[in-house]
């Protein structure tokens, strides 16, 4: 790929004091994470930018050939909304572990989430994470976004050309949460903080299991006939969710948690067993289930553990790192 299609990223100072924060045109949205002033450095090409990023943020060791990925969820998987110092330190230690390990072990190490790569970013400034993954698969899988030691932050373009080309469309979208709602089922749209391409989201309120199971049952239905990718999955009020909702999110396809660890296995010449996930949630499941090393961190939901029994020890970061000291 050329630089020209990439999105870079460097330190710079500006007067002797370091620009603080992270930087990325996406989608041709800037989005500054972290305080203080971020500027950007035109080039010849339309699409190349340079941003600043402040030393405390570290790039993992490139892995052009790996031997494991390890697949995490990122909102109470890889980040604790509680953040207790003991939650804190586990998070410390394991972004230690990977920056010592990594090399030596060769694990592709990345984040699988339904959040968008803007706000996955915004959390990690805002709460102090020092280390950017290997690759982040955001917005449920839809988009895949790559950070190397050549500090380069780059989409796969072969990724965003199956989801182009998948017959994804949000007017259908529109169009049946019109229906649903003419049928009594009244979902309400969740907030963005960028328009997501291929993935259109929802909150619908739990009433009573009867009925909502009734509900649950018509959106898959209209969402088969649509030729929708769905999921479907309990929210979760600590990762500031409403209580009692479901998350209702359309995708395409070819698309979801599942089938991006599954693209990427197959990318990188890799096999199940050769694969770690870490989820809490029910739209984790199929994550974990595609592996052969699955695991819930102790901290998931009823739902998922209802569905899935490996679960870690200890909670969020903790877990995560108990099984890959375990392992490796």
């Amino acid at each position: 790929m050329s630089d020209s299609s990439s999105f870079r990223l460097g330190l710079r100072w500006k007067t002797g004091i370091c620009v603080v924060g992270i930087s990325l045109l996406l989608s041709g949205i800037l989005v500054p994470i972290g305080k203080g002033k971020v500027e950007m450095l035109s080039s010849s090409s339309a699409t190349l930018c340079e941003a600043r990023i402040d030393a405390r943020f570290r790039l993992l060791p490139g892995m052009p050939k790996p031997r494991w990925i390890v697949f995490c969820d990122f909102d109470e998987t890889y980040f604790a909304h509680d953040r207790s110092a003991q939650n804190w330190k586990a998070k410390v230690r394991l972004e230690d572990y990977l920056t010592a390990t990594c090399p030596s072990t060769g694990i592709l190490f990345g984040l699988v989430t339904g959040s968008s790569l803007e706000e996955v970013l915004q959390q990690m400034g805002g709460s102090q994470m020092t280390l950017l993954p290997h690759f982040i698969a955001s917005d449920l899988g839809t988009e895949i976004t790559y950070f190397d030691q050549n500090v380069t932050c780059r989409p796969d373009w072969t990724w965003r050309d199956r989801m182009a080309s998948s017959g994804f469309s949000k007017e259908a979208v529109r169009r049946m949460v019109e229906a649903l709602r003419l049928k009594g089922v009244d979902l309400k749209p969740q907030p963005e903080l960028r328009v997501a391409a291929y993935k259109k989201s929802y909150f619908l309120e739990g009433r009573d299991p009867e009925g909502d199971q009734k509900a649950l049952s018509l959106i898959r239905e209209l969402a088969a006939a649509n030729a929708l990718g769905l999921n479907i999955s309990r929210c979760n009020p600590k990762a500031g969710d409403p209580e009692g909702s479901y998350d209702i999110d359309f995708i395409p396809v070819p698309s979801g948690k599942e089938r991006v660890v599954q693209y990427l296995l197959s990318q990188n010449g890799l096999a199940a067993e050769d694969a770690y996930a870490f989820g809490e949630s029910g739209n984790d499941i199929p994550m974990l289930k595609v592996v052969r090393h699955g695991f819930l961190v102790a901290n998931a939901t009823e739902e998922a553990k209802a569905l899935h029994d490996q679960v870690t020890g200890e909670p969020y970061a903790g877990g995560i790192l108990q099984v890959l000291e375990a392992a490796f």
